[in-house]
């Protein structure tokens, strides 16, 4: 074989090597465009699944539910002979999700996302709303007092931790329904018109309804329909100690509260008793 025949395979090896090379580029950018939109559809896929693993038909719906709830905040650490242990009630309206306060003692639940509905809809999107936060260890009431740690002293000198209490009807109130003491912000409203105390007290302890705030569930100014006979009560300065607390006739009712079950619907407006101790 001559030289330049020689020469002509490897100039026709290179330009074969070269024409393969360019091949291999050319495909490698659609095959990596495919693999991004394999991949984007993957990730709707899981998304869509994520989503459609909610369920939408779970109380409290999204713009369909408007509960209420009676709230309180105990702290045993502020309780003395003169106070009953209750910290102020929040005044702060945000409402980022639809689990908020008005002002008035009262939890309003009316979801308007995913966020803030169905199984989502706990006590931690109304403390976040608030600004508290709660756990097993500590209990940082905000605004509202000053922040508690489990083992911190009660005014009996007793060891306290947080803890919430629960009450499905606040009509009934002689024994709570839950007290949690674990996974405390996960607490799920599970209907209208109870009652919670998110307290920091000795473990074991008899925890106090809110009585100052219940008597606004019969008082709402937001439910479509309804106007209260009378208007709500201020639940920092509200003295009820002469009314009548539901499930324990322990009192006389106030005159002029003595019957007020306005009408309404009533799964809008559940229907108390007069108002309760403060």
């Amino acid at each position: 074989m001559t030289k330049g025949s020689a020469n002509k395979k490897v100039e026709r090896a290179a330009a074969a090597g070269g024409k393969a090379s360019a091949e291999k580029r050319n495909l490698l950018f659609p095959l990596s465009v495919a693999g991004v939109v394999v991949l984007g559809l993957g990730l709707v896929l899981i998304a869509r699944s994520g989503r459609d693993s909610f369920d939408l038909a779970a109380p409290p719906r999204i713009n369909q539910d408007h509960w209420h709830v009676a709230y309180g905040v105990y702290d045993c650490v502020a309780e003395s002979d003169s106070d009953d242990g209750f910290l102020p009630i929040y005044t702060d309206q945000r409402d980022p999700g639809g689990i908020h306060s008005h002002g008035d003692g009262i939890i309003h639940i009316h979801p308007r996302s995913t966020a803030a509905a169905g199984p989502n809809a706990d006590l931690g999107v109304f403390l976040d709303a608030v600004g508290a936060t709660l756990s097993e260890d500590e209990f940082d009431p905000g605004v509202a007092g000053d922040a508690r740690g489990a083992g911190d002293e009660c005014s009996n000198g007793e060891p306290g931790i947080p803890q919430v209490a629960f009450w499905s009807d606040a009509d009934e109130l002689a024994q709570p329904d839950v007290v949690a003491t674990t996974d405390l912000q996960d607490l799920q409203w599970i209907g209208d018109g109870g009652a919670v105390t998110i307290a920091f007290a000795p473990e074991g302890a008899d925890i106090p309804p809110p009585l100052r705030s219940i008597p606004n569930l019969s008082r709402l100014t937001d439910v479509p329909g309804f106007t209260p006979s009378l208007p709500p009560v201020d639940p920092d300065t509200f003295d009820p100690t002469a009314a009548t607390i539901p499930g324990t006739g322990d009192a006389e009712p106030d005159e002029g509260d003595a019957d007020e079950s306005p009408e309404g619907d009533s799964a809008e407006t559940p229907t108390t008793t007069s108002p309760v101790e403060e």
